[in-house]
């Protein structure tokens, strides 16, 4: 399944609500869905926070025994997707660290040969 929402932080919710509602007409278990449905809300969060392009894209699929996500930006404007480690009160910046530490694996790449990147995240599928 793949969707584009425009960049605004109520399209953050409507992400959730579209990849909870297909994983669970894919029969995914709960704890699968529920891992997903906040590594989506995270990326896509991201996204809308550090990027000046209108729209982002979602993509959620089932790949063996792994739900593979990917978000992607035009790059109008965002700095490089990078963990970083946030100050105790800081408000923001922990958001790759909980990607990292739910997903079997994450990482970036550019978005062939134009500009932006894709943010993806796999989780394993618990049976």
């Amino acid at each position: 399944m793949t969707f584009e929402l425009p960049t605004h932080a109520a399209s953050v919710g409507e992400a959730r609500r579209r990849v909870r509602a297909h994983l669970s007409r894919q029969s995914c278990c709960d704890d699968t869905c529920e891992t997903a449905v906040l590594l989506v809300s995270e990326l896509v969060t991201n996204a809308v926070r550090h990027t000046r392009s209108p729209r982002v894209k979602c993509s959620v699929g089932l790949e063996a025994d792994k739900v593979r996500i990917e978000v992607e930006d035009h790059g109008e404007g965002g700095a490089p997707v990078a963990l970083v480690q946030a100050a105790a009160d800081d408000m923001h910046g922990r958001g790759l660290h909980l990607v990292a530490a739910l997903s079997q694996e994450w990482g970036v790449r550019e978005r062939n040969g134009v500009p932006g990147c894709v943010v993806w995240a796999l989780v394993s599928v618990v049976e």
